[in-house]
């Protein structure tokens, strides 16, 4: 059975979600939204731990569902494994391409080829759809080239992976299966809650839920004769027809719960809004100069708050969709106030001292001894230096243009201002380096397989150069300087690390590959992985963007930027095929993700939330 309860946005549909749960119960949310949906759970609960109630994403639905079946099944390989493989592809098939011949190693262009296969694969479109569709176009046109060689890197993609691994995409299906068998699932009720849209492959996990499960209910945001919510109603309509494909009841019904305290109601004078019993405006439209003003009236206004006004950092949340040029300033200038501020936003790996560290270190094993690879490894803070010793080298080496097999030779020059003592000590740290890099050289070795590199590489790591150690030496002085999201950060390197190095294995393998390969494909995994964060704190302002940071019971809003352009925000540049294109596809029956019309609504639902 399914069950559809909508409201408008200020209808308190949270107290009506946990108010009517009963028994065992699987609430599913986006995956951005489980930490405050657990906050929730114990709020409007009142418990002090949850026994029967189970808060997951659709990932960790597939990860508790396949546990639970056991058994033996192919090797999943996320996003970046299947980035990695994508590069293996390019150079296979890089000559027979028209369009996209010679972007085999262009990190942006392997993204893009990869979220036009993802795309595909949501929507159930295969390489042989692909081909029957190409067969339709008109010949000589453009869209036909791209299509063309998009299908070629998608059928061999296909070929490599077919019986031996699963994709994201891929595992949706493999689970779905297995939920129609799950206990977990037969035994519990399943609310689903927070989305706007639902891709075909969650429809279809969907349908699974309501063939297996008591009851699923699915609560929506929705006001009925507003255009606003033109998406969610095609939605709705969506879920209705999936329910009655499959012969299950369907009841569609408005929320009767009270309105939650906002500062419409405020504005409608029914509230009162301020913590101390003010009588100040409710919403204040603020006009600053320039982005630097912005910042500096936001962070005024935030410490007047929680100095005169009785307010905690936690009560306030900053939306502000330019993360990078507003977000960094708005950073910079909370920084300096003494607030603190947790950034909500994936975070890339790149600048992690341990993955500096070891790609520096494969850099140098595969291009010889440049120095900026080896002041790279030096400042990456692992290899024990003290910042009074990395400078020194740093300067000795700028002074005396220190390079390639320079490194490898013993420091003797002193100009005018080094002693026999400063030489000693630079040549301590010069031969560090060189056994550090050389003992590396030694156990990727250079005529072998990608998994006898990659191994050999992972032995010198965790036996030799003892990584695990120093990243946990490196997390103890970051937590005492106070660098706590820093260190959280750094915590999770060792196993992003461990992860690309166990799918470069399951991917190439016994192939050989040269060390300048192995790096390459490194780059390629290490650029695309991205972690989430949870707060080190509750008592911190949140700042994030209208679409991922997901706000409940917030007392303070700040809209940083409300300018055009940037509320809403302008459509970002297109994949591989555009909008346009995907519409003529339509006419051809082959559906795909209008990315930026969907985009524009989901925003558009996004500032009417907020």
């Amino acid at each position: 059975m399914l069950n559809i309860y909508y409201g408008a946005e200020t209808t308190d549909k949270e107290r009506f979600i946990f108010k009517n749960i009963k028994g065992r119960t699987l609430l599913l949310v986006p995956d951005q939204f489980s930490l405050q949906a657990e906050r929730d759970a114990f709020f409007y609960l009142e418990k002090d731990c949850l026994m029967d109630l189970r808060i997951v994403d659709f990932n960790a639905l597939g990860h508790k569902v396949v546990s639970e079946a056991g058994g033996r099944r192919p090797q999943l390989i996320d996003k970046y494994g299947s980035q990695m493989l994508l590069t293996k592809v390019l150079g296979q098939v890089d000559k027979e391409l028209t369009v996209y011949r010679g972007l085999s190693w262009k990190s942006s262009f392997i993204d893009r080829i990869y979220g036009v296969i993802s795309d595909m694969k949501r929507y159930g479109v295969g390489p042989n759809e692909l081909a029957e569709t190409i067969e339709k176009l008109d010949d000589n046109t453009y869209l036909k080239y791209k299509l063309t060689d998009i299908n070629k890197i998608y059928d061999k993609y296909q070929q490599l992976i077919e019986g031996k691994y699963l994709d994201a995409e891929d595992y949706i299906l493999f689970y779905g299966e297995k939920i129609l068998n799950s206990p977990m699932v037969s035994e519990s009720e399943v609310w689903i809650y927070g989305f706007d849209t639902f891709t075909p492959k969650n429809l279809l996990i969907i349908e699974r839920l309501i063939k297996a499960s008591q009851k699923v209910n699915i609560v929506m945001t929705y006001e009925e004769d507003n255009e606003i919510f033109d998406l969610t109603r095609h939605v709705m309509d969506k879920l209705i027809k999936t329910a009655e494909d499959i012969n299950e009841e369907v009841t569609v019904s408005k929320i009767d719960e009270e309105d939650k305290k906002s500062v419409w109601a405020c504005i409608g004078g029914t509230d009162e809004c301020c913590a101390d019993g003010g009588t100040e405006e409710p919403v204040t439209l603020v006009a600053a100069s320039n982005q630097y003003a912005e910042a500096e009236r936001a962070a005024a206004y935030i410490s007047c708050l929680v100095r005169d006004h009785g307010y905690k950092y936690g009560d306030i949340v900053v939306v502000c969709n330019d993360m990078e040029g507003r977000g960094s300033i708005l950073r910079r200038t909370f920084t300096r106030w003494g607030i603190p501020l947790f950034i909500d936003k994936k975070r890339t790996v790149m600048h992690h001292p341990a993955v500096s560290c070891l790609l520096a270190v494969m850099e140098i094993v595969s291009k010889g001894y440049r120095t900026d690879s080896v002041m790279r490894m030096i400042k990456s803070g692992l290899m024990g230096f003290s910042a009074d010793e990395t400078d020194s080298l740093e300067n000795y080496v700028n002074s005396f243009k220190i390079k390639g097999t320079g490194w490898k030779k013993e420091f003797t020059r002193t100009g005018d201002k080094y002693t026999p003592e400063d030489l000693s000590m630079l040549n301590s740290l010069r031969e560090t380096i060189v056994e550090t890099v050389e003992k590396a050289g030694e156990s990727i070795g250079k005529y072998n397989t990608a998994a006898e590199k990659t191994k050999g590489l992972y032995r010198f790591l965790d036996s030799e150069f003892n990584m695990p150690e120093r990243i946990e030496k490196l997390i103890a002085r970051q937590e005492a300087a106070g660098f706590a999201e820093g260190a959280a950060e750094t915590g999770q390197s060792w196993s992003v690390i461990c992860s690309i190095l166990d799918q470069i294995v399951e991917i190439l393998g016994e192939e050989k590959v040269s060390n300048e390969e192995l790096l390459k494909l490194m780059t390629i995994g290490m650029e695309r992985v991205e972690i989430g964060l949870v707060p080190t704190s509750s008592d911190r302002v949140i700042m994030g963007t209208l679409q991922r940071t997901r706000l409940s019971r917030v007392k303070v809003l700040l809209i940083a930027g409300a300018n055009a352009g940037v509320l809403p925000m302008e459509a970002g540049e297109e994949g591989l095929i555009s909008d346009r294109e995907k519409a003529v596809l339509e006419e051809l029956d082959m559906e795909l993700s209008k990315r930026d019309v969907v985009s524009r609504r989901e925003e558009t639902l996004a500032i009417h939330r907020t």
